[in-house]
């Protein structure tokens, strides 16, 4: 049994767990009970505790993807209304790929616009870029900010890197899309382009917002499964993608051939989710971290006053426990050989109602 927050006293039994939003960024969940004169606390890392991770959200911009970027117009103009456009020469004809098209002018589409007739799509992209660029640069990045682009474009190199975005300014920051989609979904040169960049970073995370609709899937593959090898020998630096569709027309099995690519006992190169399926965004992260992994060589915790009330000797394990006297109100990690210390608060109000 277990409680979040309520004004009433939590019996013996009962397992209390710290919000989310009151943890430390490391920390996947923190929870206590009362046992005799002791609390016993239980962690989970959400990452390893560590001091150098580097964070890119990339996007999927093909024009597959401009609807879900609220550039997209939908609707239906009546008859009556596409011959008055005729009749004020407000349609164009135009011949792409032996095809002769009637395109309608800009003001005809403002005008259908302004009557109700089209409408434009949402920016279904928007909001979920910036909770991934928020928790990023909240709870991974050393910078506390991640850096944003777009890739698929039309133009050449086929990316754009619109720079690095600070935490702070995540929930003002305009996401659009580039001045212009491209016409073919290819992965691998922004890729090849990240790998190379991020070489010198420690430790990497790229986040890919995609449709799946990619016309370079098994070139992505083969480069990736070369890229596993090199991580899991330790020939270069660690880096962990994930890869989230989003929209209603997504290539799931496109993106679940990606999986199966180790760079570790349990961790995988690529993570592969749905957008629709997230709840909370630490659910993509966790999944990496199991009970046997090994964070740190070793780590000491101490208690508010500073004495030790755990070791681990052999390795900090990603999901674990130890025990402080009932009065504590709070416990600090060291972290070794980095020496990072990791502090986290307990509910101060449910500790007085334990004592």
């Amino acid at each position: 049994m277990s409680i979040t927050g309520s004004n009433s006293v939590p019996k013996d039994d009962q397992i209390i767990s710290i919000p989310r939003n009151l943890l430390s960024g490391v920390f996947n969940q923190v929870s206590y009970r009362k046992d005799g004169q002791e609390v016993e606390v239980f962690f989970q890392f959400l990452i390893p505790p560590a001091d150098d991770w580097n964070t890119v959200v990339a996007i999927d911009s093909s024009e597959s993807m401009r609807p879900l970027f609220g550039k997209s117009l939908i609707g239906d103009i009546p008859l009556s209304v596409q011959e008055r456009y005729h009749r004020q020469n407000l349609v164009i004809e135009e011949t792409r790929d032996g095809c002769s098209l009637l395109l309608y002018k800009p003001e005809a589409y403002e005008d259908a616009v302004a009557n109700g007739f089209l409408k434009w799509t949402d920016n279904e992209i928007e909001p979920k870029a910036r909770e991934i660029i928020d928790f990023l640069g909240t709870h991974i990045d050393a910078r506390k900010s991640c850096n944003l682009m777009y890739w698929g474009c039309e133009k050449k190199p086929g990316w754009v890197d619109t720079g690095e975005i600070k935490i702070e300014d995540c929930n003002r920051v305009t996401i659009s899309g580039p001045d212009t989609f491209g016409t073919d979904s290819r992965l691998l040169p922004i890729l090849k382009y990240l790998v190379g960049r991020l070489s010198v970073v420690k430790r990497s995370m790229v986040v890919i917002l995609t449709d799946g609709l990619f016309s370079d899937a098994e070139d992505v593959k083969t480069y990736c499964s070369n890229l596993a090898i090199l991580i899991k020998a330790k020939e270069r630096n660690f880096m962990k993608l994930v890869l989230i569709g989003i929209g209603k027309n997504i290539d799931k099995k496109a993106m679940a051939s990606f999986n199966d690519m180790k760079i570790g006992p349990t961790t995988e190169l690529w993570d592969c989710r749905m957008a629709e399926d997230i709840s909370e965004m630490s659910e993509i992260f966790v999944g990496d971290i199991s009970d046997e992994k090994i964070l740190a060589p070793r780590a000491v915790v101490f208690d508010s006053k500073g004495n030790v009330v755990k070791e681990f000797p052999d390795g900090l394990p990603a999901k674990g426990s130890f025990r402080m006297p009932i009065e504590e109100t709070s416990f600090t990690f060291q972290i070794f050989p980095s020496n990072k210390k990791i502090q986290q608060s307990l509910l101060m109000s449910f500790r007085k109602s334990l004592i």
